[in-house]
């Protein structure tokens, strides 16, 4: 075993890149509490976990602590070095070891470990349910947006079927995403990642993001349970070893990951030091209500008048623990309704926006695919109508010579009339110069045409504009007959 404390310096420095390495200083202390606390001592702790050990930049560590050791360092000094625990746990460990209740405190220490983990492990679970609904959603919108739409778009322009507003606007999204969807996605990602870093994460914002978390229904009570539920462990076990009130909440300051508990914590501390009750306390701190149910904080003041806070502390932890643990069971029950509602939304927008055109699709089918013109053959249409007034004009100014103008008063008997059916979809219906012929124009619906003969499905009619053509049979309705 290497004894040299520079070789082991130089050899710590190689290995300083081991991505694990919290992870495995977790388990050292955890596994170094456990043997200490079976009778062997420090230096024969170390020593062994130092041989089972598999990480080599983890036994560079062990080493150099042995080396710190026998140099004469306290324990708490080299667990500071090599960071292996936290500012305030080492205060807890520097304590033991002055107090000679070294085993106890790192006891306390490790089973606060456990406790948080726990609780961090409990709220993850609480918030997979929610978070798995919402990220398959996000998944399946993409899907759809990105790859189904735009197949959808040229489908119906292939079809020359007039879309609903909502499937317009639905199908605009994949044509967006169909040239730029590689980088949106790229580009929200990223926003996404440093959003959450921000808001939850970055020391300085961070605090941003705990605000909102306590403002969500249900998984703000689940925090405010947790804190409780660790405040009280934490301080009956501190000031069960012989820690003062003052120590016990600089260290709970310290050691609170929700900064709006920490504040109150050490305004608590700056008035502990005055000597100020912990009802006045809580009284002065502003919207304390928000932060602390009156339930606690009269145990809190109760349990520091009869002068057994330790054990009011205790009574806090048991009592919120169990309504943690009950809650967090249930959270997910509780969002089920909210992400139903979310989901109900999404696929009915969906499914409005990609089924109200092809019920229009199979409207057309149904009426034999209605055949809509294109502009130009409109145009062509109404000129053929403006010739058509241009020989009634002429015939009306020279009744006598009419021999080559076009006479379009019918000879046929009006046998009825009919008028133009109105249909979702359809602004209007095209006229043709002959059964299955060619397009002349276009009537709108609510006309009244007459009609002077019916063949098969077909009705020859006379439109001012057009003359006689011809309209199918399903696009109007007969509404009286031998006038």
């Amino acid at each position: 075993m290497p004894s040299n404390k520079q070789e082991s310096n130089k050899k710590l420095g190689l290995f300083s890149k081991d991505l694990n390495i919290n992870r495995h200083k977790e388990v050292f202390f955890e596994n170094f509490v456990l043997i200490v606390s079976a009778g062997i001592n420090v230096l024969e702790a170390l020593d062994n976990l130092h041989q089972e050990t598999k990480s080599e930049h983890m036994k560079m560590i062990i080493q150099s602590m042995i080396d710190d050791i026998e140099d004469g360092s306290s324990l708490w000094a080299t667990f500071k070095k090599h960071k292996i625990l936290s500012q305030n746990h080492l205060a807890i460990v520097q304590v033991g070891e002055d107090s000679g209740k070294l085993i106890k405190n790192l006891n306390i220490i490790l089973d606060q470990k456990r406790k948080d983990k726990e609780i961090q492990s409990k709220l993850k679970s609480a918030s997979l349910y929610p978070a798995i609904v919402f990220t398959l959603l996000i998944i399946i919108a993409g899907i759809a947006v990105v790859y189904f739409l735009p197949l959808l778009t040229r489908m119906y322009q292939e079809l020359n079927v007039e879309l609903p507003g909502i499937t317009r606007y639905l199908i605009s999204i994949g044509d967006f995403f169909e040239t730029y969807g590689l980088f949106v996605v790229l580009l929200v990602l990223v926003c996404m990642i440093l959003l959450v870093y921000f808001t939850f994460y970055y020391p300085k914002t961070r605090h941003v993001g705990q605000n909102l978390m306590f403002r969500v229904p249900g998984f703000g009570k689940l925090l405010k349970y947790a804190e409780f539920s660790r405040m009280g462990y934490f301080v009956s076990n501190l000031l069960d070893s012989g820690f003062s009130v003052n120590e016990t909440f600089r260290i709970l300051a310290d050691s609170t990951e929700l900064i709006m508990y920490r504040r109150l914590y050490e305004h608590a501390l700056e008035h502990i030091e005055d000597g100020a009750p912990f009802s006045e306390i809580f009284k002065n701190y502003p919207n304390i209500s928000r932060y602390m149910p009156i339930a606690v904080r009269q145990a809190i003041a109760s349990g520091e008048k009869t002068g057994n806070l330790d054990t009011a502390f205790e009574q806090i932890h048991y009592s919120y623990q169990r309504e943690h643990d009950y809650m967090s069971k249930n959270l997910g029950t509780m969002f089920e309704p909210f992400l139903l509602l979310i989901v109900f939304l999404g696929v009915a927008f969906l499914a409005i926006a990609v089924i109200l055109p092809i019920y229009n699709l199979v409207g057309n089918l149904d009426t034999g695919m209605e055949y809509r013109p294109e502009p130009q053959e409109i145009e062509e249409a109404k000129l053929v109508g403006k010739e058509r007034e241009e020989v009634e004009e002429r015939k009306e100014e020279s009744p006598e010579d009419t021999s080559e103008l076009v006479d379009l008063n019918t000879q046929d008997k009006v046998m009825g009339a009919v008028e133009v059916l109105s249909r979702a979809g359809f602004e209007s219906f095209a006229v043709y110069d002959g059964i299955e012929g060619d397009v002349v124009g276009q009537v709108e619906p609510e006309t009244v045409l007459d009609y002077i003969k019916k063949e098969d499905y077909w009705y020859k009619v006379v439109s001012q504009e057009f003359g006689e053509v011809w309209i199918r049979s399903e696009n109007v309705e007969k509404i009286n007959e031998d006038f």
